[in-house]
């Protein structure tokens, strides 16, 4: 229960930020290396049907997909629940990120080889009570969905 406690308090804590507007540096950026992962509720794993539906939105818009792109478009699920603790409750927590990998440097001129973020979106997904997992399922589908379409337009707003 504390486990899910601290996923849902990270969670509120780190999605505060999801919609701020100068999270969004993609101009110019045309093509992304996709990758998706999930865990799920009870073991289940959506990872092929998420794979999928971000496959199919994004291939109705100007984006390219590519494994050889530097930008990553990372797409993740992580999932927490209460199967344990004996409570019928599932947790997930919704990353969409966007993310290159180069060199950085701070202040005072020191430079390293770090990631760098030009995009984000996060938020949580839960649900308790009789059939969870199917009504989880459903959620979390539902609002990756949302999050790549809300992508695909702050992607489009940023090529003007």
């Amino acid at each position: 229960m504390k486990k899910l406690l601290g996923i849902v308090v990270l969670g509120l804590l780190l999605s505060s930020n999801a919609y701020s507007e100068s999270n969004n540096n993609l101009k110019g950026v045309k093509e992304f290396d996709l990758e998706v992962n999930h865990n799920g509720c009870n073991d289940q794993n959506f990872e092929k049907e998420l794979t999928t539906n971000a496959k199919y939105l994004i291939s109705n818009s100007k984006i390219k997909l590519s494994d050889a792109a530097p930008e990553m478009l990372l797409l993740k699920v992580l999932t927490a629940d209460g199967v344990k603790q004996g409570t019928n409750i599932c947790t997930s927590y919704i990353k969409l990120q966007v993310r290159s990998y180069g060199m950085v440097s701070n202040s005072a001129g020191y430079e390293w080889y770090h990631s760098k973020e030009s995009y984000r979106k996060s938020g949580l997904a839960w649900n308790t009570g009789p059939d969870y997992v199917s009504r989880h399922r459903d959620n979390i589908i539902r609002n990756f969905d949302r999050y790549v379409k809300e992508f695909i337009i702050d992607w489009n707003d940023a090529q003007k």
